[in-house]
Formats: C-alpha cells, sequence, structure tokens
C-alpha cells in the first residue's frame, strides 16, 4: 500500500469554496477501481486542499462498502465554510495508491486507485447522538386521603427516557418554578439555566403531577358508587441554554374511583403497575416520554468546550454520547445580543450563537472527547464555554 503523500511542486492561491467529488467509471467493487476527488483551494494553501481531495475520494470509496455519511454546512462571520460530519465505517478504511495529482484552475485533483473494495451491502445506519438532559423533581397536588405518592414520577420518568436509548437522562431534586407560581418569566429561565450548568445538560425536563377525585354517585336507595379518579401531568421541556420552553404538554389520565392501590404497593414498583390505577399511570409517563423525545428530535446535539491547549480542544461529550473518532464539529460563541439588560426590566436580552471554527474529534474517552482544530482554523480564539454542534443532519451518498 502506498499511502504516504508527495507534495506539489505548484504554489496556487485562490477564495475557499466547496469541495466537490467526482468518480470515474469503474468495474464492481471486487475488481481495481479508480475514485477522483477535487477540492477548492482556499487560503489555507494547496496542500490543505490536496487533502481534503484524498479524504473526499477515501470516504467515497469506504461507502461503497456499505457506509453512511451524514454533514452539513455553515459559513462563519468571515464567509469561510464550516463543515459537520460523521462517517461509521463497516470496516477499515480500503488500501490505495495515488495514481494522478493535478492542478486545475483553483481546484486540486486527486486520483486515488484501490485494488480491493469491502463487499457491497447494506449502508450502514448512523445512530443518533445522545443528547443530555436532566429531569427535575416534579411537584405533586394530590387529595389528603390519596393512596399513592407520586413523588418517585419525575425518577421513573427519567429511566424510561435513559430506556429508549436516545438520550442521557439525569435526575435533580431542585425543581423549576411552576408557571402559576408567581415566579417571571426571566426568573424561571434562570432556574432552568443555572439547573442545565450544575448537570451538564443540554435540555430540562420539569412538571408537576395533580390527582383529583370526582363525588361519588348516587346508585340506589342505600347504595352509592365511587366517582372518577383523575391522573393530570403536565410537562414542559426547556433549552438549558437559554431556558427557553421549547414545549408544554398535559396528559389526563381517568380510572373507577374504587380502583384504589394500597400503601403496600410503591409507586414504580411492578405490584403498583398491576392495579388498574397503575397501568394508567404507566401510560402517562409511556407518553410522556415520547412527548420529550418529539420535542428534541430536531434540535441539534450540543456539546461545551471545557479545556483548550493549543489547538487541542477538550468537549464533555464522549463515548456515551457516541462521539467517534474522525467526527467533524462546529463550534460556537454564544452571547447577549446587547451588552446589558434593563435591570428594572423582566425581560432578558436573547442569546445569540456564531459559528467560528471547525474541529476534527481525535480521541474519544466515556464522558469526554479531544478535538483538533482545522489546519487553516489554527488562530481561531476557542475558550472554554464554547459550545460544538453537529447541525441539522444532511444524508450524503458520498
Amino acid at each position: 500500500m502506498r499511502n504516504k503523500l508527495g507534495r506539489f511542486p505548484i504554489l496556487v492561491y485562490a477564495i475557499a469554496a466547496a469541495a466537490t467529488l467526482l468518480i470515474l467509471p469503474a468495474a464492481t467493487a471486487t475488481e481495481p477501481i479508480e475514485i477522483e476527488g477535487t477540492a477548492q483551494i482556499s487560503n489555507a494553501g494547496i496542500e490543505q486542499a490536496r487533502q481534503e481531495a484524498i479524504g473526499k475520494a477515501v470516504k467515497r470509496a469506504t461507502g461503497l462498502g456499505g457506509v453512511a455519511l451524514e454533514s452539513s454546512e455553515r459559513l462563519s462571520p468571515s464567509g469561510e465554510r464550516l463543515e459537520s460530519s460523521r462517517l461509521r465505517a463497516a470496516g477499515a478504511s480500503p488500501e490505495y495508491e495515488i495514481v494522478d495529482e493535478r492542478v486545475e484552475g483553483q481546484r486540486v485533483h486527486v486520483r486515488l486507485r484501490f485494488e480491493k473494495l469491502p463487499t457491497q451491502g447494506k449502508r450502514a445506519a448512523i445512530p443518533s447522538y445522545k443528547k443530555k438532559l436532566v429531569v427535575t423533581s416534579f411537584a405533586a397536588q394530590t387529595p389528603a386521603q390519596t393512596d399513592t405518592s407520586y413523588r418517585d414520577f419525575s425518577n421513573e420518568l427519567m429511566f424510561q427516557l435513559e430506556k429508549s436509548n436516545r438520550v442521557l437522562a439525569r435526575f435533580s431534586e431542585y425543581a423549576v418554578p411552576a408557571a402559576n407560581s408567581g415566579e417571571t418569566e426571566r426568573a424561571i429561565r434562570m432556574a432552568v439555566r443555572r439547573i442545565a450548568a450544575r448537570y451538564d445538560s443540554q435540555f430540562v425536563v420539569s412538571g408537576e403531577v395533580l390527582e383529583s377525585q370526582s363525588p361519588s354517585k348516587f346508585l340506589w336507595i342505600g347504595k352509592h358508587g365511587r366517582g372518577k379518579r383523575q391522573f393530570e401531568v403536565r410537562i414542559a421541556v426547556y433549552d438549558g441554554l437559554t431556558g427557553t420552553k421549547l414545549m408544554q404538554h398535559r396528559i389526563d389520565r381517568f380510572v373507577d374511583g374504587s380502583a384504589e392501590v394500597g400503601s403496600d404497593k410503591p409507586f414504580g414498583s411492578s405490584d403498583f403497575y398491576a392495579t388498574e390505577y397503575g397501568a394508567k399511570v404507566r401510560e402517562t409517563i409511556n407518553e410522556a416520554t415520547a412527548s420529550v423525545l418529539k420535542a428534541i428530535e430536531n434540535i441539534p446535539f450540543t456539546a461545551r468546550i471545557v479545556r483548550t491547549a493549543g489547538s487541542r480542544i477538550y468537549i464533555d461529550a464522549g463515548t456515551t454520547s457516541l462521539i467517534a473518532p474522525g467526527d467533524n464539529l462546529v463550534s460556537y460563541r454564544a452571547q447577549s445580543e446587547w451588552e446589558a439588560a434593563d435591570v428594572h426590566s423582566h425581560y432578558e436580552p436573547p442569546i445569540a450563537e456564531s459559528p467560528f471554527s471547525s474541529l476534527t474529534i481525535t480521541q474519544v474517552y466515556p464522558l469526554f472527547s479531544i478535538g483538533e482544530l482545522r489546519a487553516n482554523q489554527k488562530n481561531a480564539k476557542v475558550q472554554p464555554g464554547d459550545l460544538v454542534r453537529f447541525d441539522h443532519k444532511k444524508s450524503k451518498e458520498e
């Protein structure tokens, strides 16, 4: 295998633009195949464009073996192209040799020859990153004579969210003030942001549980039937960075008032769920879980930069969030739209996010990862507290 790369003898100055990919006609995956990658030359120089062209060709060759690539692009305020991408390969990258490289106009062309590609098969699915969320303690309002304690409702919701395998869920004893608590919207947003920061979470889930008992009904002389027992959950999902409410949902369940649970059946136990009332509670938890997951599914995965060391960037997400080496993330700077808020106002300035650099993940650990800034972005002023994000995905057949 001849993967060692030589240097270009030509110097060219050009403007940044998107890289493209050309595929030359070839035989089946079991025969030699040539793939040409091309890239626009940017201010970073011809070697950077050359490496990008080679990478595009290798990704295409690997993709022929059933690999999925997801990517999207953003422009920085200065007009620089920033890319989020991730590739999940079924096996190692195929071996290749460089058979031709040239510059035409403002583009670099590199043609690679692959003697053997992986067997073509079904395209692999890329699992979504696991977003972090924290479920706060729910307030509970129940009649004095109730035989059910809802203290553990939010815990059960957290376990169900974690069981979905789509998020990393945590529990907080702290609660977000309810909408009818008398707190201002600003105070509620600030409480959300404090909880999100304390528990290192992208989203905050809060709510309250209310139970009521309708009056008993007269059936016939000397006989009364018990009324309906109502179980209601009000749930809200907040963005942890801004404190903005993303979703609120109310869930109602009714059951015959005679369907008592009994103090010998703790909330969330198998005996509790085996009762008629417990079955309704389980339905409520399942519906609440689905509503939370739906509220956050289209919001990009976001993590925080916690440390920098030269061009090495440490982020607070790792293998537990399904980060992998080779993933490309875009860094953002969050700041208020105005320098200061009016201290006499309940209004808080919105938070703006500006993309300014790209980094490639090189090392991954369970709870954190290390990335490197791109060669042409070594001077980017990345700092702890900045965000990294995988933007809305766009599937590519590359």
